[in-house]
């Protein structure tokens, strides 16, 4: 019996109790979680393939906004099939999420359990 690898999941967000609440949560399910706040988020993802971004929309130390790096990396086709999910604390995020081509949108605070439940969905 060969074992895969665990999933792959990147994490942009400029909040650290978000992504310390997520790194807990993430990795106890057994995925491989990386975090990024850094302008080469593209870039990591380039290098990095991971099999779902979590991206919070407004992160005051990237030039561009989340929705911004949404649509830059769902018209990419290397990248339209990976699951991306917005996450924020601002308003109108179904139709941010539908405008950038977003897999779906959840609204911080957010229920940890429920985030890992849509998780693992795209991941199965």
């Amino acid at each position: 019996m060969t074992l895969s690898a665990p999933k792959r999941i990147l994490v942009i967000d400029d909040d650290e109790d978000v992504m310390e609440i997520l790194r807990i949560a993430l990795m106890d399910e057994g995925f491989d979680v990386i975090f990024t706040n850094k302008a080469g988020a593209i870039a990591a993802i380039e290098k990095l393939c991971p099999d779902l971004v979590l991206l919070d929309v407004q992160r005051s130390e990237l030039p561009l906004m989340g929705t911004e790096m949404c649509s830059k990396l769902k018209k990419r086709h290397v990248h339209n099939h990976m699951p991306l999910i917005l996450v924020s604390s601002g308003t109108n995020l179904g139709t941010l999420a539908k405008d950038c081509d977003a897999n779906l949108f959840i609204s911080k605070p957010f229920d940890i359990f429920q985030l890992l439940v849509h998780v693992k969905r795209f991941l199965d």
